[in-house]
């Protein structure tokens, strides 16, 4: 699962010198707003390389919107439901097989994601990023909608897989079989995800959890409900709960 995440608090010149691509529009009102903390249901727009425009960094609304949607009612329903896309499902989903088939994939980039741990019916958020700080390169889907005049947009979802080592020990939803973690695309790979000739099982094949030794992790302050930090810096700086440093409580 993938539903909070840090994204374009970078200086713009960071992600330009990272992935070789200059941001496709700097005049769009999504170039400057940084996102500390972004929610998924927020339906908030992040930078997104597309494998139509691979050249270029554009910015997408979070949660696909399929074409054969037709009801703009319909269209905050769907995005709830399509935030995060489960790799080993792409080919099952009527909202992602189309899509997926058709080698409409992504790089969604982003600073880092957060992960709740769950403890004696709290839950605890995590920062999960990259140790040298990079931008992350995650796996999505992405699509244009235009079934409405007036009210199209480009939009994504991101692809997730089983959790690695480290999330193991973060991600314990009840909920859920097994931990989740969004799809991390490694560097030496990108160019291989984002081309829309290869295989789909050449596609597939990249869709496998991160190995933890380049990720860190910590807890920060909450991120939802009446105490939640808000989106500013505050939500990236580490922070302590006593029922995560107690003798038996420390995850690391």
């Amino acid at each position: 699962m993938c539903y909070d995440v840090r994204a374009r608090t970078y200086d713009a010149v960071k992600y330009v010198n990272r992935y070789g691509r200059q941001f496709i529009d700097p005049t769009s009102p999504w170039f400057k707003l940084q996102h500390w903390h972004a929610l998924a249901y927020d339906h908030p727009y992040i930078p997104v390389i597309t494998s139509v425009n691979p050249n270029y960094i554009d910015f997408l609304q979070w949660g696909l919107i399929p074409s054969w949607v037709k009801d703009p009612k319909q269209v905050v329903k769907i995005q709830n439901s399509t935030i995060n896309a489960r790799g080993e499902e792409l080919e099952d989903k009527p909202s992602f097989k189309d899509v997926f088939r058709s080698g409409q994939r992504c790089l969604v980039i982003l600073d880092a994601f957060y992960e709740h741990h769950h403890k004696a019916g709290k839950t605890f958020p995590y920062y999960i990023g990259l140790k040298n700080k990079e931008p992350i390169s995650v796996a999505g889907l992405w699509s244009y909608w235009d079934s409405v005049p007036g009210h199209e947009r480009a939009t994504f979802t991101i692809i997730t897989t089983s959790g690695n080592d480290l999330l193991s020990q973060i991600h314990n939803n009840p909920k859920l079989k097994g931990p989740r973690m969004p799809v991390i695309i490694p560097k030496d790979d990108e160019m291989q995800w984002l081309d829309n000739k290869i295989k789909l099982e050449d596609a597939v094949e990249l869709l496998k959890p991160f190995t933890s030794e380049q990720l860190e992790a910590y807890p920060v302050r909450k991120l939802r409900g009446k105490n939640a930090v808000g989106n500013n810096q505050l939500a990236i700086e580490p922070y302590q709960y006593a029922e995560l440093t107690s003798e038996q409580g420390s995850l690391f």
